[in-house]
This record gives C-alpha cells, sequence and structure tokens, in this order.
C-alpha cells in the first residue's frame, strides 16, 4: 500500500511489527541489548523514526571511520 501526504508524496505504509522488527534490527547491529518493555510500548511511527536515526548515525560514523 501507499499513502498519500499532502504534498503528494507516496510513502510506503509499513505495519508496527515490521516497523519494531527493523528498529530491533537496529538496534542489534549496533551491539546494544534491546530492552523488550521499552520497545513493545513505542508505536509504529516511533519505531520508524528511531530506526532512521541509528541508520543516519551508523552512517556518519561509517564515514568518519573511512568505510
Amino acid at each position: 500500500k501507499t499513502t498519500t501526504t499532502k504534498t503528494g508524496d507516496g510513502t510506503p505504509k509499513v505495519t508496527k511489527a515490521d516497523s519494531i522488527a527493523a528498529l530491533v534490527s537496529a538496534i542489534k547491529s549496533t551491539g546494544y541489548i534491546v530492552d523488550d518493555d521499552i520497545i513493545s510500548k513505542l508505536t509504529g511511527k516511533q519505531a520508524v523514526y528511531f530506526t532512521s536515526v541509528i541508520a543516519a548515525a551508523k552512517k556518519i560514523v561509517d564515514t568518519e571511520d573511512g568505510e
């Protein structure tokens, strides 16, 4: 499915479960331990946001490390 924003940009609709799974994967990829009690309280939008923050931070670190 694709949803349309006010600007007309289509963004793929992602389920909460998929968003949470992506966040858990992103957290694990950093070497941190996932706190399921906290993760279970997030909304799908929050999970997507934090996943993108982690991805951006990893990209900056990888760039600084010359990867």
